[in-house]
Order: C-alpha cells, then sequence, then structure tokens
C-alpha cells in the first residue's frame, strides 16, 4: 500500500472511529496540503477553533493545552519522531478541555515518509482515560482510577486537598447470608446517600465496599464538619439499610486525611489511604478518625526515606542493587538455581529491604524501568553460572508495571539478545503483587512468555486466593508454597493434611513444587521426609547474598547439611 493508498485508507479509518469508537479520537495530518484533521468528538471536547487547522496552528494550539509538567516531554518525543530517531510516538499526559478540568490522554502516533525520507503524513490515536476508565460500573460513582488520577493532578499542581473515607465492617457476612446481589444493591443506596450528602462529583467508590470523598482545598480546622458527614453515613448504615423486608445494621469505619500533613506526593498519599483504611479496620470501632502525620506514620523520617528512594528510582536506579538466594534441589542436595531479590542502600540507613518501599514506589512511571533493571542485572550476574549448568535458572519477580506495559514483551526480548542467554533460563514469578485481572491482553502476555521458553511460577501459593486463580487460567511449570503457610506446619495438623493435597495436585498437573522459608534443619528434615519435593529455598541454606557472596557459596559446590 503506499503513502496515499494509507492516508485515503485513514480518511475513512476517521470516519469509522467517529461512529464507533467512544473516547478514542483518531487525527491525521497531510504535509502536501499542510493541514490537521481531527475527529469532531476531540475537537469538541478541547473546544478546537476547527476541526481542521494548519498544523503550525493546531501545534501551538494543542501544546497550549497540555499541562505545563507533561509540555517539555511531550513535545521532546514529538520532535524525536519528527527528527526519525523513533520509530513512533507514544505519550501519557494531562490537557486541558474546553470545560478547564485537566484530564488524562494517552497519544499514539506515526510519521509516514516517503522513499526520500520526506514526511508525508502524521497519523494517530488519542485515548481519553478519564472518559474510559473513570466510572464504577455498579454505583455509577467514580472509582479507584479516577481517584488516582485526581491525586496525581493535585500533587502535580502542589494544591492541598481532603479526603474522607470509610469502609463497611464485615460486608462478606452480608454477601454469604443473603447473597452477592443483594449485596450489590446495598453499596448501590451506600452511593446514593454518599452522593446526597456530598455531591456526587466528589464521591469514588474504590474497590469492594471502600469509599472516599474528595476536598478540593486543604480542610484544615474542618474537621467537625467532615466529622458531621462521617456520622450521617454511620447512621444511615445502622439504620437505614434495608434487604429485601429485614432491616441490617452494618457497622463502619474510616476518618478524614489532610494533604498539607504529608509530603506532597501521590505515591505517598496513596499509601496513606491504603494503611489509614488498614488502620481503621483494624480498630474494631466506627468512630471518626483524623489520621494525621502522628497517628498514620510515627516519625516524618519514613516519608523521608521514601521520597528519597522515589527519586533514586527515577535517577536511573541510584542506589539499588540485587542479592541473591540460592534455590535447591531436594533430591540432589545442590544449588540449581537462584532467586534475584532487589535492596536499597544509604549511606546513612544502610540497606533497605523491599518490605519498606514496594508499595509506595510500584506505582511511579519509570518503576516499569527499575522492574526491566533487575530482569538485566540478574540475568548478566548469573550468566556465568549457566555456562557451568545449562539447567541452573534465575528467578525474578514479574512486577505489576510490567504485565500491564504493552512494551514488555519486546523490551525482554531485547534484554534476553543483549545478555544472549536462551529464555529457558528465566524463571518469571507471578505474585499476588501483579494485581491480574480479567483481560486478555494480561494473559497474552503471559503466553508469549511460556511460549519463548521463559519458566513460569507462581509464588506465594497458599497464601490467596490469587493464587489459585493463576494456577487455573494461566500457564506455569512451577509452583512456590509461601514461609507463611509453613511456619507452623510441623505442629498444624490442618497445614500438614492441605500441604499433601497440594502436593498431589501439582504433580498430576506435571508441574513441580519448590518449598520457601525453610529457616533449620529440624523444619527441612520434616519437609523432605514428608513431602514429594522438587526445590526448597531459606534461611538454612543462605540469606540473600551479594552476587561475589553467591559466587563462593555456588563454587564450594554446596550440598544440604545432612
Amino acid at each position: 500500500m503506499s503513502n496515499e493508498e494509507k492516508i485515503l485508507f485513514f480518511r475513512e479509518m476517521v470516519k469509522i472511529f467517529n461512529e464507533v469508537a467512544e473516547n478514542i479520537y483518531p487525527f491525521w495530518a497531510d504535509y502536501n496540503e499542510g493541514m490537521v484533521h481531527w475527529s469532531e468528538d476531540i475537537a469538541n471536547y478541547l473546544g478546537f477553533p476547527s476541526k481542521d487547522m494548519e498544523i503550525n496552528d493546531a501545534e501551538c494550539f494543542y501544546n497550549s493545552l497540555i499541562h505545563p509538567s507533561d509540555r517539555v516531554r511531550y513535545i521532546e518525543g514529538a520532535d524525536a519522531m519528527f527528527r526519525g530517531e523513533t520509530e513512533g510516538f507514544n505519550c501519557n499526559y494531562y490537557i486541558k478541555n474546553k470545560s478547564g478540568n485537566y484530564v488524562s490522554f494517552t497519544t499514539r502516533s506515526k510519521l509516514l515518509r516517503d522513499h526520500n525520507g520526506v514526511s508525508q503524513a502524521f497519523l494517530g490515536v488519542v485515548l481519553n482515560h478519564d472518559a474510559t476508565t473513570s466510572m464504577d460500573d455498579l454505583t455509577g460513582s467514580n472509582n479507584k482510577s479516577a481517584l488516582i488520577s485526581k491525586i496525581r493532578l493535585f500533587t502535580t499542581e502542589e494544591k492541598n486537598f481532603g479526603l474522607m473515607f470509610f469502609g463497611l465492617r464485615n460486608f462478606e457476612l452480608i454477601n454469604s447470608t443473603y447473597g452477592y446481589d443483594n449485596g450489590s444493591d446495598v453499596l448501590i443506596q451506600v452511593s446514593v446517600k454518599l452522593k446526597e450528602t456530598m455531591g456526587a462529583n466528589n464521591c469514588y467508590r474504590c474497590s469492594g465496599s471502600k469509599f472516599v470523598v474528595f476536598f478540593e482545598e486543604d480542610v484544615t480546622g474542618r474537621e467537625e464538619e467532615i466529622k458531621e458527614k462521617y456520622n450521617i453515613i454511620r447512621d444511615f448504615l445502622e439504620k437505614d439499610i434495608y434487604i429485601n423486608s429485614d432491616r441490617v445494621s452494618i457497622g463502619i469505619y474510616g476518618g478524614m486525611i489532610n494533604s498539607s500533613d504529608y509530603i506532597a506526593s501521590s505515591a505517598y498519599l496513596n499509601n496513606v489511604i491504603y494503611q489509614a483504611f488498614s488502620m481503621g479496620k483494624a480498630s474494631g470501632n466506627s468512630n471518626f478518625v483524623y489520621y494525621n502525620g502522628d497517628i498514620l506514620i510515627s516519625s516524618k523520617r519514613k516519608q523521608e526515606m521514601l521520597y528519597d528512594i522515589i527519586r533514586c528510582v527515577n535517577d536511573y536506579h541510584r542506589g539499588f542493587y540485587l542479592v541473591y538466594q540460592p534455590i535447591v534441589e531436594a533430591d540432589e542436595n545442590k544449588i540449581v538455581g537462584v532467586e534475584a531479590l532487589i535492596r536499597w542502600q544509604d549511606s546513612q540507613r544502610g540497606s533497605i529491604t523491599p518490605d519498606y518501599f514496594i508499595d509506595q514506589i510500584e506505582k511511579e512511571v519509570n518503576f516499569y524501568g527499575l522492574s526491566n533493571w533487575i530482569i538485566e542485572k540478574a540475568l548478566m550476574d548469573c550468566k556465568e553460572f549457566i555456562d557451568r549448568d545449562p539447567d541452573f535458572f534465575i528467578s525474578v519477580n514479574l512486577s505489576h508495571a510490567q504485565l500491564h506495559n504493552d512494551r514488555f514483551i519486546f523490551d525482554l526480548d531485547e534484554i534476553v539478545k543483549r545478555v544472549n542467554i536462551p529464555y529457558k533460563n528465566l524463571n518469571i514469578e507471578l505474585t499476588k503483587r501483579c494485581e491480574i485481572q480479567e483481560g486478555t491482553d494480561v494473559k497474552g502476555k503471559i503466553l508469549k512468555l511460556f511460549n519463548r521458553g521463559v519458566k513460569i511460577a507462581i509464588d506465594d501459593f497458599g497464601s490467596c486466593y490469587t493464587s489459585l486463580d493463576l494456577l487455573t487460567n494461566y500457564p506455569s511449570e512451577k509452583i512456590k508454597i509461601s514461609r507463611e503457610f509453613i511456619a507452623d506446619i510441623q505442629s498444624n495438623e490442618i497445614k500438614q493434611i492441605m500441604l499433601h493435597a497440594i502436593v498431589d495436585c501439582i504433580e498430576k498437573l506435571n508441574k513441580k513444587i519448590c518449598i520457601e522459608g525453610v529457616e533449620d534443619k529440624e523444619l527441612l528434615d520434616f519437609l523432605v521426609s514428608n513431602y514429594r519435593l522438587n526445590f526448597v529455598q531459606g534461611f538454612y541454606f543462605s540469606k540473600p547474598v551479594v552476587i561475589n557472596k553467591f559466587k563462593e557459596l555456588y563454587s564450594k559446590e554446596f550440598r544440604i547439611k545432612k
């Protein structure tokens, strides 16, 4: 197809998109006529003077609407494509619509050139994330994605805001007693009352039975006012909820958060909300609590540490390094693989494990780059072991950022090519942190990894429902039993019976099994003598160590102590 034919084809595609694709806006620029042609939907949504504009006018007008914090990055990315440094353009950013509100957009486009390299057309689509992902299907309220976007926007613009939040206590009993349909009806009743009390635009359903109200200003000094609103919702749930003809009383927990109490980072504040929900649920009462910095985080030093770590993520992974824990074959009693684990080193604080920071940094834009760095660094460090043992495997955790990034498979192919190792020596672990949601794209990525020969392991098996879903619906070669599951197995008869059943099931599925958290010889002897295991891993063999220490360990032809 010639470029001229492609342009004609795209003109027709614009018409089709305008008719059938909501919130996806096509556009194209014809350099021969010097014009940009937008879909009518985006022209109306952003308030363009016309859907057909001269290229220079269109560029200036569109760039002026992009949020100042995103504008330079957007322009530099587009210029790189125009200079021929990249084949296409893919950029997420905030842009102001005609109502004056900033919304989340993604532009994906490609430049067409003739055989002499002269630009002929610029083709692309714009995805409006706020219009496609901001609504909760059940209640019609704003959803968690919309809340995260709002928090990110306010922190980017350095604006203070307040949150009132609450969760329904023991809501699973409603579902189990009255059924999920009636449980859903309760959530709808709660949402309606919340909107009546607070205004529909301010209300968000986060997940399950958790709700948040967003105040677009600093709420210092408004604690009593917000507490009154909270009590209205609390009283409604205790006295005015009916299922069929039965009145049911539902307890709540919650309170308020003021962003000015915390370092203004969306990553911190998302974690503050998570911690506040967790603390409220654990409190056992329905009292309104103001979760200020003193209550929620015992010391500002923790926030400062997280802020420093996030800066290092965005500064080419400064301070991050890997440690390695051996994986031992239970039958031959030798090291056959290794798990790579991330650490952060600071001159003042020492070595910090991911338990202290992973929740906060995994939502950062550049966490995807850090996740890929972990894979490449681990493969480079451990390549020599593959030369000595062709079956040696290197195990790394797959992050949520990688699982949901369209470039991941391509980037992984490039990493494997640079390091020059077979795919079969790479072991990818799927954990509950991956937050795998329904959709063929995620499953397709995992299938592509599996078909390339990458070994897929399900981590933390036995710790949550997610592991059963992964085992049932996704290809895997290995199951890793979590440390929490086997911690008291020597004295817990129920867990002993369950582990026998799990081992039998895994064998029938032709998969391998690895036990994590083997801390001492007594536990090892108990497991090896009572269960048919393939691999074991834990502090009894070695704590996670830097690569030079692991090389010393491996060179000694490590054997399980008998």
